[in-house]
């Protein structure tokens, strides 16, 4: 029911049904899963920089992946070496690659900034939504299900108005391609999380790795 602050090294990590903020700092070698979380999250490693206002979904983190689902306000991620899934999202996101895939699916009325130094960017908008769309590519191809300007060889560019337009898109996708595809609708708030039944101890999640398996060393 309070906030929760953790530094140092780690290996597997769950936090589920906290009432506060979650401050993350250290190496985490293992695996994270979060959801639940009332308060802000913050989290830093020398490999991945992620806060989200608040987390009614759910997060999971590991040596190649990074996914958010269902979080309510801003989103901010800087990573490298790394796939960047977020999905449900009802705030502004702001991600930042440097060799991996980029996939944001906002809500409608919330705007996306993605910039990946090598590899593709993929924006799903809602049905629903409306945006203004800045985005280009490096050796990389455009392809949008919406009617945009697309121009350019090498270096190519789109630009244009989603429905009424309002939310800035600003996207860039270096040795990587840029597609801009249409989507579901979404309600317009996040499902409320569901209150969590504690396990019975004997079924209770074991995040240790068994005693033959070493750790493989390598944060996140």
């Amino acid at each position: 029911t309070g906030d929760l602050a953790a530094d140092g090294n780690y290996g597997d990590m769950t936090f589920s049904a906290i009432k506060g903020k979650i401050n993350v700092n250290g190496e985490i070698f293992g695996d994270v899963h979060m959801e639940n979380i009332t308060g802000p999250t913050s989290l830093h490693t020398s490999v991945t920089d992620l806060q989200v206002a608040s987390l009614p979904g759910d997060l999971s983190l590991d040596s190649d992946n990074l996914h958010v689902t269902e979080a309510k306000g801003a989103v901010r991620v800087v990573t490298h070496a790394k796939d960047v899934d977020l999905s449900q999202i009802y705030g502004d996101s702001y991600v930042e690659d440097r060799n991996g895939q980029i996939s944001v699916e906002p809500a409608a009325g919330f705007g996306v900034e993605a910039r990946n130094g090598r590899g593709d960017v993929e924006v799903t908008v809602p049905e629903n939504g409306s945006a203004t769309v800045d985005g280009s590519t490096h050796n990389g191809d455009i392809v949008s299900d919406f009617q945009l300007t697309i121009s350019g060889d090498e270096n190519k560019t789109v630009t244009g108005r989603i429905g009424s337009g309002g939310p800035k898109f600003t996207l860039s996708a270096k040795n990587g391609d840029l597609r801009i595809k249409k989507g579901p609708a979404f309600p317009p708030q996040p499902p409320a999380p569901a209150v969590p039944t504690a396990p019975s101890a004997p079924n209770a999640r074991h995040l240790s790795p068994p005693a033959n398996q070493p750790v493989q060393m390598v944060t996140q």
